[in-house]
């Protein structure tokens, strides 16, 4: 399976500006086994459909800065394969 899982931080800082402090690419361009792209996706907290990709709704929490870290997994698929993806990882 192709995919790339995108991130974006927000600081405290950035909020206050109602922007993201970085974003950008924590994997571009992958390809995975299915199974092992799943895991990856649970592992980060991804777990929310968004039509056409899926977002964490936890962040990663730095509790020294205030940073949170959110991912969206952004697969290559069929729609088949999304729906079949979209059932595992719903809560």
């Amino acid at each position: 399976m192709q995919y790339s899982i995108t991130y974006e931080v927000i600081t405290p800082e950035s909020a206050e500006n109602g922007d993201f402090e970085e974003t950008g690419f924590y994997i571009e361009d992958g390809e995975d086994d299915l199974r092992d792209v799943i895991n990856l996706a649970e592992s980060l907290g991804i777990c929310e459909d968004s039509g056409s990709w899926f977002s964490s709704v936890d962040p990663e929490i730095d509790y020294q800065s205030g940073a949170e870290t959110f991912y969206s997994l952004h697969p290559r698929v069929t729609p088949a394969t999304y729906n079949r993806i979209s059932k595992i990882l719903s809560i």
